[in-house]
């Protein structure tokens, strides 16, 4: 192969490392200020008398979802524990808030 191929390939590659690193920097920041934020939403929430139930729906909808690319890369028994229960969570909430919604409170925490 020629030198100057080789160096552009390496030259590739270095750039698409580099892009992956951006990438998961930003996610983790993304997660930092979600987490942050639904905290924040959550206490506002409480402090004003009103229901976490969106709120909190979505954020375990993320932590799920974020459990199953984990468990499907490693396979470990405790991320399925965690993929579970967020999912479960998940569900709950976001079935509380269908009913409460429609005025039906009656069910799980209303």
């Amino acid at each position: 192969m020629n030198k100057d191929i080789v160096l552009q390939k390496a030259r590739k590659d270095m750039a698409k490392e580099e892009y992956q690193q951006v990438e998961f920097k930003g996610l983790k920041l993304g997660y930092l200020i979600f987490v942050i934020a639904y905290a924040f939403l959550v206490l506002f929430n409480f402090s004003q008398g009103k229901e976490i139930y969106q709120i909190s729906a979505l954020f375990w909808i993320m932590f799920a979802t974020q459990s199953y690319s984990k468990y499907i890369t490693y396979r470990r028994k405790s991320i399925l524990v965690g993929l579970v229960a967020s999912s479960f969570c998940a569900v709950v909430f976001l079935i509380d808030y269908v009913i409460t919604t429609l005025g039906l409170s009656f069910f799980l925490f209303g």
